[in-house]
């Protein structure tokens, strides 16, 4: 959790007052980061495109569920995707390798999400290895229409050196927090069965709609049946190999659309291994689905690269279905009634007045409090009514 940490320790330097404020914008940039690494990282591609990925990720997976938006916990959620972005779409740059090294190391740290994709990781060092002296694509690459000196395989090893190594930490810290009793019985205690895994995958097309409801209901209720099932683990199952043959053939032109279709399923089997609530839903369904979506936007754009204005035309329709995600749901995340959701600076001023004794926090199932701590108490280190 180290970016959630690091978010803390900066918000501590500011007044109690603007502390979660600092917090809520540090997580808001956290998001941010990930249309901003792929304009970086996708120079090369065409401006239709660009704007159909971009604004997928700037009001497409942020908005799809409000459980995760500014919310320093689960920014690492978008790190994740973060790293899923450079996973796929950085195979045609020169220079800034120590930026995105720099970035998977901070999101490997930050969150289980990034750090399981190490695998595709040292799978892409391996497929690059097959550059020249790091620097010239091969004659069989370059005929598929890459540009010559763009990428580096010694970049990609560096990027899969550092997610590997954070996958290491992040095992390790999860099996010293298993020995002490600290995590949920439930994680990582069963690999998924194939219909559990075909269900989410399901859930994940009403997530990626801004059907929340729709997906809950399919984890809770079933969706499309014992065939529809079927239907769609054949599809699963299809577009894999088809992934794994692409890059296994040098496809390069199909690669980031094949290399995608591969996190989606290392991020689905992650998810349904650890999910600690009764079923996989809200803040679980953010990354899959996202990854849903850029697989979908590659395809498509991919395959009407040659038709004008398809790409902004797509963008649209996507933005479109996701605005039913934009209203508020049974939880009222956005219009919480004030004798609900009390605001921080009115909480405060309460404490300060002597007239409240806990501080407030995620009302919903709750609500979850801790304890204030007077002037006097705070001075000499002591809580006033339990620990904070």
């Amino acid at each position: 959790m180290l970016n959630t940490n690091v978010s803390f320790v900066l918000a501590s330097f500011a007044p109690l007052r603007f502390e979660p404020l600092v917090v809520t914008w540090l997580a808001l940039f956290t998001a941010a980061s990930v249309p901003l690494m792929y304009l970086w990282l996708s120079s090369g591609s065409s401006f239709p495109k660009r704007l159909a990925i971009v604004s997928f990720l700037v009001a497409g997976a942020p908005l799809l569920e409000p459980e995760v938006f500014s919310n320093a916990i689960n920014a690492q959620i978008f790190l994740g995707l973060g790293a899923v972005v450079i996973l796929g779409f950085d195979i045609d740059q020169s220079k800034g390798a120590w930026l995105t090294g720099f970035y998977l190391f901070i999101a490997g740290l930050s969150g289980m999400y990034a750090a399981v994709m190490a695998p595709l990781f040292i799978g892409k060092a391996i497929l690059f290895g097959v550059y020249d002296n790091g620097s010239e694509l091969s004659p069989k690459l370059n005929s598929l229409g890459l540009r010559t000196k763009l990428f580096s395989a010694r970049r990609a090893w560096v990027q899969a050196s550092v997610l590997t190594l954070t996958l290491f930490v992040q095992l390790a810290i999860f099996w010293f927090q298993r020995s002490a009793g600290k995590v949920y019985s439930t994680k990582a205690t069963k690999f998924p069965s194939h219909t559990a895994i075909e269900r989410f995958a399901e859930s994940n097309f009403h997530s990626f709609f801004g059907n929340r409801e729709g997906a809950t209901n399919v984890l809770v209720n079933g969706g499309l049946g014992a065939s529809g099932l079927t239907v769609v683990g054949a599809v699963l199952v299809a577009v894999i190999v088809v992934s794994v043959k692409n890059l296994l053939t040098l496809k390069l032109d199909s690669y980031s659309w094949s290399v995608l279709s591969l996190a989606f399923a290392v991020g689905t089997v992650f998810v349904l291994v650890g999910f600690a609530d009764s079923y996989p839903h809200s803040r679980y369904q953010v990354l899959t689905s996202a990854i849903l979506g850029l697989v979908i936007l590659e395809m498509v754009t991919m395959v009407a690269s040659k038709i004008r204005f398809a790409a902004p035309l797509l963008c649209g329709i996507l933005l479109l279905s996701s605005v039913r995600a934009i209203p508020d749901d049974s939880r009222e995340f956005i219009t919480c009634p004030p004798e609900k959701c009390a605001t921080w600076s009115l909480q405060i001023d309460e404490v300060q007045a002597g007239t409240r004794s806990q501080y407030q926090f995620w009302p919903f199932s709750g609500p979850w409090t801790v304890d204030s701590m007077s002037e006097t108490d705070a001075a000499d280190g002591e809580a006033s009514d339990g620990e904070i």
